[in-house]
């Protein structure tokens, strides 16, 4: 019986958090159950990794060229950055306020107070849910044409077929399922190695593209033919 009261305590700040918020207690109103595991560097790591910024735009660039060619992705980038800049200083501002794990149905279910909180809130976190989805069946598909392309590369007499890459896509979406059902605890170390990873990445591929041009004749620039 204890055990069961416990559980249904109110957090010492839910009260506040509450009245705060035009009374949606049933949002605010929780304990903390799961440990957490994660910190800065491992959330700065999450972010990074899951943005994937340089290997996005890198992969992209091959549909570009059919598509107003390679500079049509940078200048694109440079634009969005501009745009997303608000939307990190909107998120910041928010999770500032009102610090939760929850996230965005968290927050779309306080501000717009206690008449529409519900109901935004629930479609919030659809969307949000459907988000993530969409996210990872894209880096499943990028992290499986690369593989696939790579594998391609290594031998000129492989036929690329949509089957292969599928295969590929599948089996690394549950790979990453496991990965986080039985490997929890690890997710934090490997953010972190991914910080790492893929600025070290971003370097190699840097240096690369500058000094293989040079080493097959080429000018080591974009002439205004490609452009």
């Amino acid at each position: 019986m204890e055990d069961n009261k416990s559980i249904g305590k109110k957090h010492p700040d839910s009260t506040a958090t509450s009245d705060n918020h035009d009374g949606c207690s049933v949002v605010a109103e929780h304990t903390q159950e799961v440990p957490v595991n994660f910190g800065l560097l491992s959330l700065t790591g999450l972010g990074i990794i899951i943005g994937v910024v340089w290997p996005a735009s890198g992969g992209s660039i091959q549909v570009a060229i059919f598509n107003g060619g390679s500079p049509g992705v940078l200048y694109e980038f440079i634009v969005v950055s501009f745009f997303y800049f608000f939307v990190a200083a909107s998120l910041a501002e928010l999770a500032s306020a009102m610090p939760s794990s929850a996230g965005v149905y968290y927050w779309a279910s306080i501000t717009p107070g206690k008449r529409y909180g519900r109901v935004i809130g629930f479609f919030a976190g659809w969307w949000n849910y459907l988000g993530w989805i969409c996210a990872g069946a894209s880096m499943a598909a990028i992290w499986s044409n690369s593989i696939i392309q790579i594998y391609a590369l290594k031998h000129p007499d492989y036929i690329v077929k949509e089957v292969h890459v599928f295969g590929v896509f599948v089996i690394s979406t549950w790979l990453a399922c496991f990965s986080v059902c039985y490997g929890g605890r690890a997710m934090p170390l490997l953010n972190q190695f991914g910080i790492y990873w893929l600025l070290i990445g971003l370097l190699i591929t840097i240096v690369v593209l500058a000094a293989v041009p040079l080493r097959t004749g080429g000018s080591g620039h974009a002439t205004s033919s490609f452009l």
